[in-house]
């Protein structure tokens, strides 16, 4: 899935797919569900991919995903400063120190622009955008259709 953080599209499916989705595909092993950046709202987005990827680091990323999906109010405002990140991430029981320095590094805005522009070299110019066996479906199916595709790709996928 190619994601921002800030999009409201993205937000509603983690909220109310992927907690019916995963448990059937991805707990179970039938799916692998990756994560792409696909930060273009504004700069929090940004920021908030690298909070994620930082939470990551403390084999976090999914609770932080999950948070800041839970947290998400539009975009643009404010939501995902700095210190509203590092709020989350105390919350969530991260450790502070660790999760301050990766903030402060930057190093992870590198891989976010690869992700983007990995997602741009496939089609994709808005989120959410999937990638399911090399084809790429544009927003977010409702989860009957997105189970009808997933049940089509596991019965015409050699194992």
């Amino acid at each position: 899935m190619f994601g921002d953080f800030q999009c409201p599209v993205c937000g509603e499916f983690a909220r109310t797919i992927e907690p019916a989705f995963f448990p059937k595909y991805v707990d179970t092993g039938k799916v692998k569900f990756v994560w792409r950046d696909y930060a273009w709202i504004g700069n929090e987005s940004i920021v908030a991919a690298q909070a994620a990827r930082c939470a990551g680091q403390q084999g976090h990323f999914w609770a932080f995903h999950d948070y800041l999906f839970a947290h998400q109010h539009g975009e643009n405002l404010g939501d995902f400063t700095q210190a509203n990140l590092e709020q989350f991430a105390a919350e969530l029981g991260l450790d502070s120190a660790a999760f301050t320095t990766c903030m402060g590094s930057g190093r992870e805005y590198p891989s976010i622009k690869a992700s983007v522009d990995y997602g741009v070299s496939l089609g994709v110019d808005v989120t959410p955008a999937f990638l399911i066996n090399g084809d790429l479906r544009i927003g977010a199916p409702p989860l009957n259709r997105l189970e009808a595709l997933m049940e089509y790709y596991l019965a015409h996928t050699p194992h």
